[in-house]
Protein backbone atom coordinates (compact mmCIF):
# COMPACT_ATOMS: atom_id res chain seq x y z
CA UNK A 1 0.00 0.00 0.00
CA UNK A 2 2.83 2.54 0.96
CA UNK A 3 4.83 1.52 -1.91
CA UNK A 4 1.73 2.08 -4.21
CA UNK A 5 1.37 5.59 -2.66
CA UNK A 6 5.04 6.34 -2.67
CA UNK A 7 4.73 5.69 -6.66
CA UNK A 8 1.41 7.81 -7.46
CA UNK A 9 3.31 10.78 -5.46
CA UNK A 10 6.07 10.18 -7.53
CA UNK A 11 3.85 9.97 -11.30
CA UNK A 12 2.29 13.15 -10.29
CA UNK A 13 5.68 14.84 -9.31
CA UNK A 14 7.11 14.22 -12.65
CA UNK A 15 3.84 14.99 -14.23
CA UNK A 16 4.10 18.10 -12.51
CA UNK A 17 7.57 18.73 -13.76
CA UNK A 18 7.07 18.20 -17.40
CA UNK A 19 3.94 20.63 -17.46
CA UNK A 20 6.78 23.36 -15.54
CA UNK A 21 9.10 22.52 -18.36
CA UNK A 22 6.18 23.00 -21.36
CA UNK A 23 5.48 26.55 -19.14
CA UNK A 24 8.85 27.38 -19.50
CA UNK A 25 9.49 26.45 -22.80
CA UNK A 26 6.59 28.45 -24.23
CA UNK A 27 7.47 31.24 -22.09
CA UNK A 28 11.18 31.29 -23.50
CA UNK A 29 9.97 30.92 -26.80
CA UNK A 30 7.47 34.24 -26.43
CA UNK A 31 10.60 35.93 -25.51
CA UNK A 32 12.58 34.94 -27.93
CA UNK A 33 10.27 35.80 -30.64
CA UNK A 34 9.32 39.41 -29.14
CA UNK A 35 11.67 40.62 -31.08
CA UNK A 36 10.52 40.01 -34.35
CA UNK A 37 7.06 41.53 -32.93
CA UNK A 38 7.65 44.93 -35.05
CA UNK A 39 3.96 46.36 -34.30
CA UNK A 40 1.60 46.82 -31.46
CA UNK A 41 -0.85 44.44 -33.24
CA UNK A 42 2.01 41.35 -33.78
CA UNK A 43 2.52 41.95 -30.39
CA UNK A 44 -0.78 41.51 -29.24
CA UNK A 45 -1.47 38.66 -31.71
CA UNK A 46 1.73 36.74 -30.33
CA UNK A 47 0.28 37.23 -26.67
CA UNK A 48 -2.98 35.92 -27.27
CA UNK A 49 -1.36 32.81 -28.77
CA UNK A 50 1.01 31.99 -26.07
CA UNK A 51 -2.02 32.46 -23.91
CA UNK A 52 -4.08 30.22 -26.24
CA UNK A 53 -1.17 27.33 -25.58
CA UNK A 54 -2.10 27.86 -22.08
CA UNK A 55 -5.73 27.07 -22.41
CA UNK A 56 -6.55 30.61 -21.37
CA UNK A 57 -9.21 33.24 -22.37
CA UNK A 58 -7.73 36.42 -22.56
CA UNK A 59 -8.26 40.65 -23.76
CA UNK A 60 -5.48 42.84 -23.01
CA UNK A 61 -4.65 46.64 -23.06
CA UNK A 62 -1.06 48.28 -23.97
CA UNK A 63 -0.43 51.78 -22.43
CA UNK A 64 1.55 53.57 -25.69
CA UNK A 65 3.24 56.76 -26.06
CA UNK A 66 0.21 57.47 -28.77
CA UNK A 67 -2.66 56.22 -27.12
CA UNK A 68 -4.21 53.30 -24.96
CA UNK A 69 -4.94 50.11 -27.30
CA UNK A 70 -7.17 46.78 -26.49
CA UNK A 71 -7.09 44.11 -27.75
CA UNK A 72 -9.28 40.41 -27.04
CA UNK A 73 -8.53 37.42 -27.93
CA UNK A 74 -11.41 36.78 -30.37
CA UNK A 75 -10.90 40.30 -32.22
CA UNK A 76 -13.96 40.85 -31.21
CA UNK A 77 -14.31 45.05 -29.81
CA UNK A 78 -14.00 45.36 -26.36
CA UNK A 79 -17.17 47.45 -25.30
CA UNK A 80 -16.63 50.82 -23.00
CA UNK A 81 -17.34 48.80 -20.18
CA UNK A 82 -14.43 46.67 -20.81
CA UNK A 83 -12.38 49.26 -21.02
CA UNK A 84 -13.50 51.57 -18.34
CA UNK A 85 -12.76 48.60 -16.40
CA UNK A 86 -9.41 47.61 -17.30
CA UNK A 87 -8.42 51.22 -16.89
CA UNK A 88 -9.23 51.30 -13.63
CA UNK A 89 -8.16 48.04 -12.23
CA UNK A 90 -4.18 48.64 -14.20
CA UNK A 91 -4.00 51.23 -11.28
CA UNK A 92 -5.02 48.51 -8.28
CA UNK A 93 -1.58 46.44 -7.89
CA UNK A 94 -0.30 43.03 -9.38
CA UNK A 95 -2.69 40.95 -9.43
CA UNK A 96 -6.26 41.56 -8.66
CA UNK A 97 -8.85 38.35 -8.71
CA UNK A 98 -12.43 38.27 -9.28
CA UNK A 99 -13.59 34.67 -9.18
CA UNK A 100 -12.29 32.86 -12.27
CA UNK A 101 -11.56 36.26 -14.01
CA UNK A 102 -7.76 37.70 -13.12
CA UNK A 103 -6.27 40.50 -13.84
CA UNK A 104 -2.48 40.83 -14.50
CA UNK A 105 -0.45 44.77 -14.46
CA UNK A 106 2.31 45.86 -15.48
CA UNK A 107 3.20 49.49 -16.09
CA UNK A 108 2.38 49.15 -19.96
CA UNK A 109 0.20 46.02 -20.19
CA UNK A 110 -2.61 44.77 -18.37
CA UNK A 111 -4.25 41.27 -19.05
CA UNK A 112 -7.60 40.02 -18.47
CA UNK A 113 -7.16 36.13 -17.93
CA UNK A 114 -11.76 34.82 -17.86
CA UNK A 115 -10.81 31.38 -17.01
CA UNK A 116 -8.57 30.59 -14.47
CA UNK A 117 -8.62 26.80 -12.97
CA UNK A 118 -10.35 27.58 -9.63
CA UNK A 119 -10.91 24.01 -9.38
CA UNK A 120 -6.97 22.63 -9.87
CA UNK A 121 -4.63 24.75 -7.02
CA UNK A 122 -1.72 23.46 -8.89
CA UNK A 123 -2.49 24.79 -12.42
CA UNK A 124 -3.76 28.00 -10.94
CA UNK A 125 -0.46 28.42 -8.91
CA UNK A 126 1.62 27.75 -12.00
CA UNK A 127 -0.58 30.60 -13.93
CA UNK A 128 0.31 33.07 -11.07
CA UNK A 129 3.61 31.85 -11.56
CA UNK A 130 4.14 31.87 -15.61
CA UNK A 131 2.20 34.95 -17.01
CA UNK A 132 4.00 37.67 -14.78
CA UNK A 133 7.41 36.84 -16.47
CA UNK A 134 5.42 37.03 -20.14
CA UNK A 135 3.90 40.27 -19.25
CA UNK A 136 7.31 41.59 -17.76
CA UNK A 137 8.46 40.78 -21.66
CA UNK A 138 5.62 41.91 -23.26
CA UNK A 139 5.78 45.50 -20.98
CA UNK A 140 9.32 45.63 -22.15
CA UNK A 141 8.59 45.02 -26.06
CA UNK A 142 5.81 47.93 -25.91
CA UNK A 143 8.57 50.47 -24.56
CA UNK A 144 10.85 49.33 -27.20
CA UNK A 145 8.25 49.92 -29.71
CA UNK A 146 7.48 53.16 -28.17
CA UNK A 147 10.79 54.56 -28.56
CA UNK A 148 11.70 53.29 -32.47
CA UNK A 149 8.09 54.83 -33.44
CA UNK A 150 9.24 58.22 -31.75
CA UNK A 151 12.57 57.85 -33.72
CA UNK A 152 10.70 56.97 -36.74
CA UNK A 153 8.16 59.81 -36.83
CA UNK A 154 11.19 62.63 -35.44
CA UNK A 155 13.37 61.48 -38.14
CA UNK A 156 10.28 61.64 -40.90
CA UNK A 157 10.01 65.55 -39.12
CA UNK A 158 13.28 66.22 -39.61
CA UNK A 159 13.88 65.13 -43.06
CA UNK A 160 10.73 66.99 -43.79
CA UNK A 161 12.13 70.30 -42.58
CA UNK A 162 15.22 69.56 -44.40
CA UNK A 163 13.24 69.11 -47.70
CA UNK A 164 11.64 72.30 -47.22
CA UNK A 165 14.79 74.65 -46.19
CA UNK A 166 16.62 72.96 -49.53
CA UNK A 167 13.34 74.17 -51.26
CA UNK A 168 13.90 77.56 -50.20
CA UNK A 169 17.47 77.91 -50.07
CA UNK A 170 17.92 76.72 -53.56
CA UNK A 171 14.65 79.11 -54.84
CA UNK A 172 16.95 81.77 -52.95
CA UNK A 173 20.30 80.77 -54.67
CA UNK A 174 18.37 80.86 -57.58
CA UNK A 175 17.63 84.47 -57.37
CA UNK A 176 20.77 85.39 -56.10
CA UNK A 177 22.17 84.15 -59.33
CA UNK A 178 19.98 85.94 -61.32
CA UNK A 179 20.16 89.18 -59.48
CA UNK A 180 24.19 88.86 -59.80
CA UNK A 181 23.35 88.52 -63.41
CA UNK A 182 21.18 92.04 -63.63
CA UNK A 183 23.90 93.74 -61.59
CA UNK A 184 26.21 92.73 -63.63
CA UNK A 185 24.97 94.49 -66.77
CA UNK A 186 23.59 97.25 -65.27
CA UNK A 187 27.81 97.63 -63.78
CA UNK A 188 26.31 98.69 -60.17
CA UNK A 189 29.33 98.13 -58.37
CA UNK A 190 27.52 95.74 -55.69
CA UNK A 191 29.43 92.63 -55.08
CA UNK A 192 26.84 89.44 -54.62
CA UNK A 193 29.67 86.58 -54.58
CA UNK A 194 29.40 86.42 -50.94
CA UNK A 195 25.97 85.85 -50.40
CA UNK A 196 26.03 83.69 -53.51
CA UNK A 197 28.89 81.76 -51.53
CA UNK A 198 26.92 81.71 -48.33
CA UNK A 199 23.94 80.28 -50.21
CA UNK A 200 25.94 77.77 -51.36
CA UNK A 201 27.71 76.59 -48.42
CA UNK A 202 24.37 76.72 -46.36
CA UNK A 203 22.89 74.41 -49.56
CA UNK A 204 25.57 72.04 -49.25
CA UNK A 205 25.28 71.41 -45.49
CA UNK A 206 21.36 71.09 -45.69
CA UNK A 207 22.25 68.22 -48.58
CA UNK A 208 25.17 66.36 -46.21
CA UNK A 209 22.13 66.43 -43.07
CA UNK A 210 19.59 64.92 -45.91
CA UNK A 211 21.79 62.38 -46.80
CA UNK A 212 22.90 61.35 -43.31
CA UNK A 213 18.87 61.17 -42.60
CA UNK A 214 17.93 59.04 -45.05
CA UNK A 215 20.94 56.95 -44.08
CA UNK A 216 19.55 56.69 -40.59
CA UNK A 217 15.74 56.13 -42.22
CA UNK A 218 17.40 53.02 -44.51
CA UNK A 219 18.77 51.42 -41.66
CA UNK A 220 15.99 51.38 -39.13
CA UNK A 221 13.75 50.25 -42.46
CA UNK A 222 16.29 47.83 -43.36
CA UNK A 223 15.95 47.00 -39.10
CA UNK A 224 12.06 46.61 -38.95
CA UNK A 225 12.47 44.56 -42.54
CA UNK A 226 14.93 42.15 -40.57
CA UNK A 227 12.87 41.41 -37.56
CA UNK A 228 9.48 40.74 -40.01
CA UNK A 229 11.76 37.83 -41.35
CA UNK A 230 13.33 36.12 -38.79
CA UNK A 231 12.06 33.07 -39.48
CA UNK A 232 8.04 33.89 -39.44
CA UNK A 233 5.74 32.69 -42.38
CA UNK A 234 3.79 35.14 -43.53
CA UNK A 235 0.45 33.71 -41.87
CA UNK A 236 1.47 33.04 -38.25
CA UNK A 237 3.37 34.59 -35.40
CA UNK A 238 5.54 32.40 -34.48
CA UNK A 239 5.29 28.40 -34.29
CA UNK A 240 3.90 26.71 -30.92
CA UNK A 241 5.46 23.92 -30.79
CA UNK A 242 7.56 23.39 -27.76
CA UNK A 243 10.63 20.74 -27.96
CA UNK A 244 12.04 22.16 -24.51
CA UNK A 245 12.39 18.60 -22.79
Amino acid sequence: MGASVHATQKRVFIVVKIRSSADLGRSLRFAERTYAMYSFDKLAEGLFQTMAEFGLDTSLMFVTQTGTLFYAQNKYELSPLEKDMFLTIHKEGRFCDFGSRTFCNFALVSLLIKNMPLENPERYGRIKDTVPWILGVTDGRIGALDVSNVLLGTHQKVLDTINDLESILTKALEDVRLLDARLAKSDTGIDTRQVNLGLASALSLLNNLAREQRQVGEMVEHDEVRKQHMGLGADEVFSSDVDFF
